[in-house]
């Protein structure tokens, strides 16, 4: 990982963790007062599609990097993190003040291409190492099939203008390609991947092939979950549903699989195992038609399901990653930002999925709002204490390095 630190890369991802919570509490903000000079609905953009790239693929693409690539592949890595940095920050900012223009479209596909080259480069070294479990080579290979396969609901929005289908169903359920084969496909399976690499590479007890790879393609049907909103017709619930229990099953196979070791992870990823599981069974109890369009008619519970992946899966891991390559180095400081940061995600969450189930037996929760936003804002501090980890964590080993 000297190779990213020397790079600086690890400042680049930290620092777009505390910009992502900014926007954050901007756009809770808005929930409850007047901003003037700002769109909710582009800053909204800027933010998610800077949280894809600018965190989570900056962060998962170079910590699986810094795993696979031999010495002679390092540079043509550090041109994909570079145009991912320039593509994140360009969406950033055209986002913020001009929504889905020209410029953010032009940064938009820039990123894609960026993925594109990423995963070239990572098959080639996957090719030229023999480091990596059975299991950990399957993950890493599936999270890279998503992440490319994702890049077909976006590519499929100008056509679909221009059909002028804009605002239909079959436009919306293009955008949730993307979201779905995103988060789902790319984001979860290389954090799972990642964890396979630091603490299960060399396990007695691996799970057979065909669980990895249920687990990985059960997502390709698993998307239909994504298309309830519009109450499509019973076979559809039906195949989600199946999809949705095979993905389960997979999950709870591994798991039983880790049972021991499980046990002995850090916290950080004993919370990210506990929100994948609590992530598959909410997705299988979607696919029964009732619960569904329940879940579809509130905002909330959207929210909160893409936050129990970013915050509860994704985040954690790349945290835990970071510890373990020695960028935030040891200490008290960083264990006290770690339980804080679970405390303030875990009751981010529980706000955002309580809410709506109180309104099913008639309890009206009055001004969640304020609540969520005096939690974006101690997430915000929190990202900012994990930043200046880094910058102390540097330096200290730059002193190291000189003495």
């Amino acid at each position: 990982m000297d190779w990213i630190s020397k790079g600086r890369y690890h400042y680049w991802a930290g620092g777009s963790f505390v910009v992502l919570a900014v926007f954050g509490v901007l756009l809770r903000l808005m929930h409850i007062a007047f901003v003037p000079h700002l769109n909710y609905i582009f800053l909204l953009h800027a933010h998610s599609h800077f949280a894809f790239a600018g965190w989570a693929f900056l962060g998962l693409a170079m910590l699986l990097a810094g795993r696979v690539s031999p010495v002679e592949r390092r540079r043509k890595f550090l041109y994909a993190l570079n145009a991912t940095l320039v593509s994140a920050y360009g969406m950033l900012v055209s986002f913020s003040f001009q929504g889905y223009k020209t410029v953010s479209i032009i940064f938009s596909t820039f990123f894609i291409l960026s993925t594109y080259y990423f995963t070239r480069q990572f098959l080639k070294s996957l090719k030229e190492t023999r480091q990596l479990s059975k299991g950990a080579r399957q993950l890493a290979l599936g999270a890279l099939f998503f992440l490319c396969f994702s890049s077909l609901g976006p590519l499929a929005l100008g056509p679909l203008m221009v059909m002028g289908l804009k605002g239909t169903a079959v436009y919306q359920d293009a955008i949730y390609v993307y979201l779905h084969f995103q988060l789902n496909g790319w984001m979860q399976l290389a954090a799972i991947a990642l964890v396979e690499i630091t603490y299960f590479n060399i396990c007695p007890t691996n799970p057979q092939r065909w669980v990895y790879q249920l687990l990985i393609w059960s997502n390709l049907p698993l998307y239909l979950i994504f298309t309830l909103w519009s109450n499509p017709a019973g076979w559809v619930f039906l195949i989600a549903g199946i999809a949705a229990a095979g993905n389960l099953t997979a999950w709870f196979m591994i798991c039983q699989g880790r049972k021991t070791r499980l046990l002995k992870l850090p916290l950080l990823l004993k919370v990210a195992f506990l929100a994948i599981t609590l992530k598959t069974v909410f997705q299988t109890l979607v696919c029964i038609p009732v619960i569904g369009r329940w879940a579809f008619s509130d905002r909330n519970i959207i929210i909160g399901y893409i936050h129990l992946l970013t915050l509860g899966i994704v985040t954690p891991v790349i945290l835990d990653q970071f510890k373990q390559a020695g960028f935030f180095g040891a200490g008290k400081k960083l264990q006290i930002i770690n339980g804080s940061y679970i405390v303030l995600t875990f009751a981010y969450l529980v706000i955002l999925f309580v809410e709506p189930a109180l309104k099913l037996v008639g309890i009206i929760v009055q001004e969640v709002e304020p609540q969520l936003l005096l939690l974006s804002i101690l997430l915000l501090l929190c990202g900012v204490g994990y930043f200046g980890l880094l910058v102390l964590g540097s330096s200290k080993k730059s002193e190291a390095v000189s003495v």
